[in-house]
């Protein structure tokens, strides 16, 4: 990615499948997910694949951030998750505010 970017979704969800790096040092990205208007149970997601260790930028979930494998189609949580699925650190560069942020 090189200059600055900033993506807007309105009612639906991101799925992030790649690492996300600066292209040079003039790039930046901010990428803002809001749930949708008329039913604030849909959308708003941000959704990582387990794959992905590195994104650079700053990002704004009105819902969650959240580990999904779209090859299986499972979300990653404490009560589904077993020892080797998660077996990489995410790192995010930048800020990230988000319904489950914590630190």
């Amino acid at each position: 990615m090189t200059g600055k970017k900033t993506i807007i979704v309105r009612g639906g969800n991101v799925l992030i499948d790649t690492d996300m790096y600066y292209g040079d040092s003039n790039s930046m990205l901010a990428l803002v997910v809001l749930r949708n208007e008329n039913d604030r149970t849909k959308g708003g997601n941000i959704y990582v694949d387990p794959k992905v260790t590195n994104i650079v930028g700053a990002g704004y979930a009105e819902g969650s951030l959240i580990s999904y494998d779209a090859s299986v189609g499972k979300i990653f949580d404490i009560g589904n998750t077993v020892e080797g699925d998660l077996t990489r650190q995410l790192l995010w560069y930048g800020s990230l505010f988000s319904a489950n942020t914590v630190g």
